[in-house]
């Protein structure tokens, strides 16, 4: 297994590199929605063989959720639900409106349990994104190394994080609500 694994590391730009897909990355697209009555931006990027960045931002600038997808391999992470892994599947579906065509829908099949290896490979593709600031692509890798949600943290972290937004808002209701049943 170890020798497979320098093998593999040697051959990294013929199967997959981490290097190659961060500098390719390029912004295709930015969104700004009305979720919930929080204004939330949307930012999508490209990069060579069909990896995407998706990444989330609340009012105040906080990462709110972020979205890497790697060769069919998708890493998630959300301030609400935290980090989770899973594979793209791509299924036929027939069109009842024309009978002969076939149109793929995609789908995310999420692991029971997030994968390390998954996490680290989107941590070192995040290293390697030159269209970004280096330290949001700090903020991005801790978010999969070190991950967190609302849930996990003190009350003091989610108001220094997410304060001074009016308290009626839908975001602020889920979220005094998480925070009670677990400080009960």
């Amino acid at each position: 297994m170890g020798r497979n694994l320098v093998l593999a590391e040697k051959n990294e730009s013929m199967f997959f590199s981490p290097q190659k897909i961060g500098e390719s990355f390029r912004e295709v697209d930015v969104n700004y929605a009305d979720s919930r009555g929080e204004k939330v931006v949307t930012r999508w990027f490209h990069a060579d063989e069909g990896s995407d960045l998706y990444i989330w931002i609340d009012p105040r600038g906080e990462i709110v959720k972020q979205q890497i997808a790697l060769h069919g391999l998708t890493i998630e992470w959300n301030i609400l639900d935290g980090l989770r892994t899973g594979i793209v599947l791509e299924e036929e579906l027939l069109e009842s409106t024309q009978r002969s065509s076939v149109k793929p829908s995609v789908r995310v099949i999420w692991d029971k349990v997030y994968s390390p290896t998954a996490v680290s490979i989107g941590v070192a593709v995040l290293g390697h994104i030159t269209i970004l600031e280096p330290l949001f692509c700090q903020k991005l890798q801790n978010n999969f190394k070190s991950p967190s949600s609302i849930s996990r943290m003190a009350p003091d972290e989610v108001v220094r994080r997410f304060g001074n937004v009016p308290s009626n808002t839908p975001i602020w209701k889920k979220i005094r609500n998480l925070l009670r049943k677990a400080l009960s």
